[in-house]
């Protein structure tokens, strides 16, 4: 992955707004209160953001929580001497949920999720604000500028500069942070920037029973950042859904807003975890069944 997809994560511009739009226009305003909500951001790269930005980061606030716990769980396991280096790249990006979304958002979402999260490794690490704060807020303004314009796809011409220069970012945000670290913190561990992964994703069929009901998804992230904005998260004419096609499987990995509707009237709205499984053959997919509520 590359900055887009391995540095700093998310900011969702007019894109997102532009992304909102239904798969399938079917209005259905709802109450969105007995469903998952952002968790409120509490930064010290407060922006000044664009709007839309701000929303995004809301949104991976929670997100980005759950990553650090799980760090914390991993390190009160591990048994040997202390770490001497802080890595600020990590692997733990929602990449696959992001896949359906046009370039230009899917890399501001990935900028506005990297940023909170190395943002709160930081803190939980116990680095001092005065080493990270100005150098990670530097780092999305310099992003957002390279994200204003027109946004190659993957491997699409441009793509590669894009992504260097990205990843340069947060090369050079850590640079500055391991130089104030030198001064300030010199007895905490060194802060780098190596990293180094890859993602998957694995074909789901996703099926309502009983047939004839119509399933449409959308990722946890964009319908926490619909509500961040004050939409109407449920309603597929304000956020965007994907219709299911019931004998096309579709590549998915983490967790996804779900709801459906079936021809007597019944209907469902749920969350569902697609668990990506790597033992799976080539031409394999796992059965879904979407039933009622």
């Amino acid at each position: 992955m590359g900055m887009g997809q391995q540095a700093t994560a998310l900011a969702l511009a007019a894109s997102l707004l532009a992304a909102c739009s239904a798969d399938t226009p079917t209005t259905d305003p709802a109450s969105d209160t007995s469903e998952p909500q952002a968790a409120p951001a509490e930064t010290a790269t407060a922006g000044p953001w664009p709007a839309d930005y701000a929303a995004m980061r809301t949104a991976a606030a929670g997100w980005a929580a759950d990553e650090v716990a799980t760090e914390a769980q991993a390190a009160a396991r591990y048994e040997g001497p202390p770490p001497e280096d802080f890595d600020l790249f990590s692997c733990a990006l929602p990449d696959p949920e992001l896949a359906e979304t046009d370039p230009r958002t899917r890399q501001l979402a990935e900028l506005a999720h990297r940023s909170v999260l190395m943002e709160a490794r930081l803190k939980a690490a116990g680095y001092s604000p005065d080493i990270w704060g100005e150098p990670l807020e530097t780092l999305e303004v310099q992003a957002l500028k390279l994200l204003s314009g027109d946004v190659p796809a993957w491997g699409a011409p441009g793509y590669d500069v894009l992504e260097e220069g990205l990843n340069g970012l947060q090369a050079q945000a850590a640079a500055t942070m391991e130089l104030r670290r030198q001064t300030l913190q010199p007895e905490q561990p060194r802060i780098i920037n190596e990293g180094g992964c890859g993602a998957f994703e694995t074909p789901f069929l996703v099926r309502a029973d009983p047939p004839g009901g119509r399933i449409w998804l959308t990722t946890r992230f964009t319908f926490q950042t619909c509500q961040a904005l004050g939409k109407s998260a449920w309603d597929t004419a304000q956020c965007r859904w994907t219709e299911v096609q019931p004998d096309r499987p579709m590549e998915l990995s983490g967790t996804y807003m779900v709801q459906a509707r079936w021809p007597d009237g019944r209907t469902l709205r749920s969350s569902q975890r697609f668990q990506p499984d790597p033992s799976l053959g080539e031409d394999e997919s796992v059965p879904v069944t979407i039933r009622p509520g």
